[in-house]
């Protein structure tokens, strides 16, 4: 089998995977279980809290968007010099 059938025969295998989840198998449809709704119904509170989000990890996630936002900036300043060296 080539590399062109192996990649169709997956995409229409993702095809058929969507089609079918829509129409029966509703597989994670919104990420709850029906305990957890009708626990809201019912206004139950959650065993365990929400906890916040620590600030260093707020802080350290905008730092990575960051860095790779810099690197991509500098592969593409990179790709464009060597494209323009020709």
């Amino acid at each position: 089998m080539t590399l062109l059938t192996i990649l169709t025969l997956w995409a229409i295998g993702c095809i058929a995977l969507v089609i079918l989840n829509a129409k029966f198998w509703r597989i994670y449809p919104d990420l709850e279980s029906d305990e957890g709704k009708e626990a809201k119904a019912r206004n139950i509170a959650p065993v365990m809290p929400q906890t916040p989000i620590p600030r260093s990890h707020i802080i350290a996630y905008y730092r990575d968007w960051f860095l790779a936002l810099v690197f991509v900036a500098l592969l593409s300043f990179v790709v464009w010099l060597v494209c323009n060296a020709i």
